[in-house]
């Protein structure tokens, strides 16, 4: 009697275990269609404000061109043919030109992104809309540059214009109003964008991430936000997400450090993955192409702490410096502790040693440090 007692209570406990890992499995379902339900709601946000402003920008750019298609018939009467000021009519009449030119660049440019962009989100593939958001974005940003450069050939034809057709005190102080009106709009722009910059967070207003979680992803990794593009910043304190993710084949660590770019020495949040194969690589998002990479095991590699002093980047700092034959590559990484710089520098080191498959391709030396 007591031995089918026990086995009666070992089947229930076996039971009640089968049925909690099914009730956790149906939560980690669900709540993976919840996060990634939330990602594609905040995508089509993004999609909504991004042609919203493609709008403006292509309304603004259609009145500009209208009003300097105008100004190409313009002749002053008080001019005659034969005075000395009318070669300011050449300039302006090409200014006018170009303004309208630059003009309806911006409207098609706009008008085919607003077009195409939305169709490629919602009706492309799997994945399609992270990359289509993005792309709107690089061309709104086109777009804007266009515009500007439409404005400023604007502002310089109306000074022309003044100084052909009056005479040249008023002329003079004409163009002294239009000077400084460009200063001021220059100044005014600078100022609200600088109140509304990303780099207070340490990232660019053009790094996307993806959002959501994938099924099968490690559990330790982040949950996104309700931000689309917060999460690559990592305040102090909170420091980089460093996993071990030993149960990835390939990988020895990753997590998000802060790289300092080899050019404009600004600090971005990105991706490293550190593999089995001695290769140290980088990119703007777990699932994005890689934008960098160094062979650790190519040449001979110096691995050196340092400090960092920008603000709202962490103090462990590391400087990994590969030298082979006449090539130099320095990498400045920075780390929100102690602890997680060492570890990392002892992975470095370890691959530098003893790589598990080396090359002789020196080809793969040349990193795209972006």
């Amino acid at each position: 009697v007591n031995s089918v007692s026990n086995n009666h209570s070992e089947n229930e406990g076996d039971l009640l275990i089968y049925f909690a890992e099914k009730m956790i499995q149906a939560n980690v379902h669900s709540t993976q269609t919840m996060v990634n339900q939330r990602a594609i709601e905040i995508r089509m946000r993004e999609l909504e404000l991004f042609t919203a402003n493609l709008g403006v920008v292509a309304s603004l750019a259609a009145f500009f061109a209208e009003t300097s298609l105008e100004s190409l018939y313009i002749e002053p009467e008080t001019v005659a043919k034969d005075d000395p000021k009318n070669h300011f009519s050449i300039l302006c009449w090409t200014l006018s030109a170009v303004t309208i030119s630059l003009n309806l660049m911006t409207l098609l440019v706009s008008i085919f992104t607003m077009l195409h962009g939305p169709a490629m989100a919602i009706r492309g593939p799997a994945g399609s809309m992270p990359l289509a958001v993005s792309r709107i974005f690089v061309q709104r940003k086109f777009a804007l540059k266009l515009f500007w450069a439409g404005l400023l050939a604007k502002v310089v034809q109306a000074a022309a214009l003044a100084a052909w057709r009056y005479p040249p005190q008023v002329a003079a102080a004409v163009a002294a109003v239009f000077i400084c009106f460009m200063f001021a709009t220059a100044h005014c722009i600078r100022r609200v964008t600088k109140k509304f910059s990303f780099k207070q967070f340490g990232l660019r207003r053009e790094e996307f991430i993806e959002i959501g979680l994938t099924p099968g992803a490690p559990s330790a990794g982040p949950i996104s936000s309700a931000s689309s593009n917060v999460q690559n910043y990592i305040p102090p304190g909170n420091g980089p997400v460093v996993n071990p993710t030993k149960s990835v084949p390939g990988q020895l660590l990753s997590g998000w450090l802060m790289k300092e770019s080899s050019f404009l020495k600004r600090w971005n949040s990105r991706f490293f993955i550190l593999t089995t194969q001695g290769e140290l690589k980088w990119s703007t998002s777990t699932t994005a192409p890689t934008r960098g990479n160094m062979v650790l095991y190519n040449g001979h590699v110096d691995v050196a702490q340092r400090s960092i002093s920008s603000p709202l980047i962490p103090h462990f700092g590391l400087v990994i410096t590969q030298r082979h034959n006449n090539h130099v590559i320095e990498l400045n990484v920075s780390f929100d502790s102690a602890e997680e710089r060492a570890r990392w520098t002892q992975a470095i080191l370890d691959s530098t040693r003893s790589p598990n498959l080396p090359s002789t391709d020196q080809s793969s030396f040349l990193p795209n440090s972006r």
